[in-house]
């Protein structure tokens, strides 16, 4: 669905909606066993594991029989799946500006032609 890029809750909108697609790319790809995706999240495990406190929490919530690994997963797609959805969204906004632009540029050579 087309939004107003200028309309910031419409902008929100349509973030959540590819943020939530991509997510869930990017988890069931990671279920499958795609390289790059188990790749990408073992490096964002690595980076979330590499703070002492955010590890003793998981190992915490872990001890106390949490799922806090696989809401640490859903967590990262999530912020995956946002990073993707913020570069789809600009790029539509350039190709956008791009079409307004072409067909501003047909507007003027056909008024000239004329």
């Amino acid at each position: 669905m087309p939004y107003d890029p200028d309309d910031s809750l419409q902008y929100q909108a349509e973030l959540d909606r590819l943020t939530r697609t991509f997510a869930c790319s990017v988890l069931f790809a990671l279920k499958q066993g795609a390289p790059a995706n188990t790749r990408g999240m073992v490096e964002a495990i690595a980076h979330y594991m590499s703070d002492n406190s955010a590890a003793a929490d998981l190992v915490q919530r872990t001890a106390r029989g949490e799922n806090a690994f696989g809401e640490l997963l859903q967590k990262l797609a999530l912020d995956e799946g946002e990073q993707q959805a913020r570069i789809e969204i600009e790029s539509a906004a350039r190709r956008r500006k791009e079409s307004h632009d072409d067909d501003r540029i047909d507007r003027a050579l056909d008024a000239r032609a004329a």
